[in-house]
């Protein structure tokens, strides 16, 4: 799950499409994702 929201952050950041704000919230939301899956505990 990680690498896939690393997956979709790179592709989201490549070619200067951070100035399209279309992207901007789902890097967003990647990253928040991707920091709460490694922080929560694991069972």
């Amino acid at each position: 799950m990680i690498i896939g929201c690393d997956l979709m952050i790179t592709l989201g950041s490549e070619a200067g499409q951070l100035q399209l704000n279309v992207t901007e919230p789902v890097i967003a939301y990647n990253i928040l994702h991707s920091l709460e899956l490694l922080t929560s505990p694991r069972s």
